[in-house]
C-alpha cells in the first residue's frame, strides 16, 4: 500500500499538468481567436444580447427592443429583425449576458473548445481502448484542421453545445442508460434547424429501446418551455414566428438538398422549393422506414452518425459550422475501417484528406453570397459510410467491437 502510493501521487500530478497545460493552450488560442474590434458583429452577439435583454427585463423578440440593442451596444451587423432562438436558449447564457462582450466572447469561446474537446472523448470512449488510445491524436489534428471548427469558435456559434450533446447521448446509450440520458434531448432544440430533424431520427431509436425514456425527454422539454414562461409567457408564439421568417428568407442557400435543388433549378426560388420539397420527402419516408426496421440492429455511434448524417442534408437551412457535427460519423467510419483492417496510414490520408477538402471549397466559395457547394462534406461521409457498410457487409458497430 506504501509502493502505490507515490505513484498514486504522481499519476495525480501529472493528470493536473495536463489538464493545466491544456486549459493554458485552449485559453491562449481564445485569446488569438477573439478579434475585440469585431465582437458586437458577431454570431456570438445575438445570444449576449438577448441575455442582456432578458437581464434588463426586455423582450427579445420585439424588432425595436432588438434593433435598438444592436445600436447601443455598437453593432453595425444586424442579420435578424428579432431574436430567432428558443428563450431558454437566452436563459443559458445568463451568466455570460452579465459581463462585458468581449470577456464574455472570450469566455464562450473557451468554454466550446472545452466542449468540442469534451465531445471527443465522450465518443472514443465508446470505442475498443486499444483503439482509442491509437486514434486520439489524429482526431484532435483532424478538428483542429477542420474549417468548420473554425468557423463555429470564431463565431461564437451553438453548433459545439450541440455536438456535446450528441457525444454525451451517445456515450450514455452505448452504456444502456437511455433514461440518464433522455433528459438531454430537448437541449438539441436549443438549434432548432439542427435539433428537430435530429430528434426525430433519436426518438424513433429511443422508441424502440426503451419507452420510459421519452417519457423523461417530453417532462424534460417541458421543463425548458415552462422555465422561459417564467420570463415571457408569449415566448413560443414570438420565436415560431421569428423562426418561420429566418427559414423562409435562408431556404435554398444553404449546404443542403434544398441548397442542390436551388442550384438545379438555376436559383428560381418556387421550382427550388418544389424539387427540394419532393426529394427530401421521398428521402426521409425511405430513410425514416429503413431507421425503423434497423434500429434494433444498430449501435449507438451509428444512430447519432446516421441521425447527423439525415439532419445535414435534410434540413431547410444550416451553415457550414454547423458541419462539425461530422464528427459523429467520422468517428463510426474509421472504427468500422479499424475494425476491417484498413491500416492507420491510409485512414489518416482520408480524413485529412476531408480536412483539405473544406478548405478547398472555401476557395470555391469565396466571393459567393451562398456556401452550397458545402453540401459535398455531409453528402461525401454519408457515401463513404454506406461505403464503409458495404464493404463487409454491415458498419463495424461497437458492440463487436467489444466482442
Amino acid at each position: 500500500m506504501t509502493n502505490n502510493q507515490p505513484s498514486s501521487m504522481l499519476s495525480v500530478l501529472r493528470k493536473a499538468t495536463i489538464a493545466l497545460l491544456l486549459l493554458l493552450i485552449t485559453f491562449a488560442f481564445s485569446l488569438w481567436l477573439v478579434d475585440p474590434v469585431r465582437s458586437a458583429n458577431s454570431d456570438f452577439f445575438t445570444f449576449w444580447l438577448a441575455a442582456r435583454l432578458v437581464l434588463e427585463g426586455y423582450n427579445p423578440y420585439l424588432t425595436d427592443i432588438w434593433v435598438g440593442g444592436h445600436h447601443l451596444y455598437g453593432a453595425t451587423w444586424i442579420p435578424n429583425q428579432t431574436f430567432i432562438y428558443p428563450l431558454p436558449v437566452a436563459l443559458l447564457f445568463l451568466p455570460l449576458g452579465a459581463l462585458p462582450l468581449y470577456w464574455a466572447y472570450l469566455l464562450w469561446v473557451w468554454i466550446l473548445e472545452g466542449l468540442i474537446l469534451l465531445s471527443l472523448c465522450h465518443l472514443l470512449k465508446v470505442w475498443p481502448l486499444r483503439f482509442a488510445q491509437a486514434y486520439a491524436l489524429l482526431f484532435v489534428l483532424v478538428l483542429l484542421f477542420f474549417r468548420p471548427t473554425w468557423l463555429a469558435l470564431a463565431h461564437g456559434q451553438l453548433s459545439g453545445f450541440i455536438l456535446a450533446v450528441l457525444a454525451w447521448m451517445t456515450f450514455l446509450w452505448s452504456q444502456g442508460k437511455y433514461r440518464q440520458s433522455a433528459w438531454l434531448l430537448p437541449f438539441l432544440f436549443f438549434k432548432p434547424n439542427l435539433g428537430a430533424p435530429l430528434a426525430v431520427v433519436l426518438l424513433l431509436y429511443l422508441f424502440r429501446k426503451d419507452r420510459t425514456s421519452i417519457l423523461v425527454s417530453l417532462l424534460s422539454g417541458l421543463f425548458l418551455v415552462l422555465l422561459g414562461m417564467l420570463v415571457n409567457w408569449r415566448w413560443i408564439g414570438e420565436f415560431w414566428t421569428a423562426g418561420e421568417t429566418k427559414m423562409l428568407g435562408a431556404l435554398g442557400s444553404s449546404p443542403t438538398i434544398w441548397g442542390m435543388a436551388t442550384v438545379v433549378c438555376d436559383f428560381q426560388s418556387d421550382c427550388a422549393r418544389w424539387l427540394g420539397g419532393g426529394t427530401i420527402l421521398l428521402l426521409s419516408l425511405l430513410f425514416l422506414i429503413w431507421f425503423w426496421k434497423r434500429s434494433e440492429h444498430l449501435s449507438p455511434l451509428q444512430v447519432t452518425s446516421l441521425a447527423v448524417c439525415f439532419t445535414l442534408l435534410s434540413t431547410p437551412y444550416t451553415w457550414t459550422y454547423d458541419q462539425i457535427l461530422l464528427l459523429v460519423p467520422l468517428t463510426t467510419l474509421t472504427l468500422s475501417l479499424v475494425l476491417q483492417g484498413v491500416r492507420f496510414m491510409k485512414i489518416a490520408l482520408l480524413l485529412l484528406g476531408i480536412d483539405l477538402l473544406a478548405f478547398f471549397l472555401a476557395l470555391i466559395t469565396m466571393g459567393m453570397t451562398y456556401e452550397i457547394p458545402y453540401v459535398t462534406l455531409p453528402l461525401l461521409v454519408t457515401l463513404l459510410l454506406g461505403w464503409s457498410s458495404f464493404r463487409k457487409g454491415k458498419i463495424a458497430g461497437t458492440e463487436e467491437a467489444a466482442a
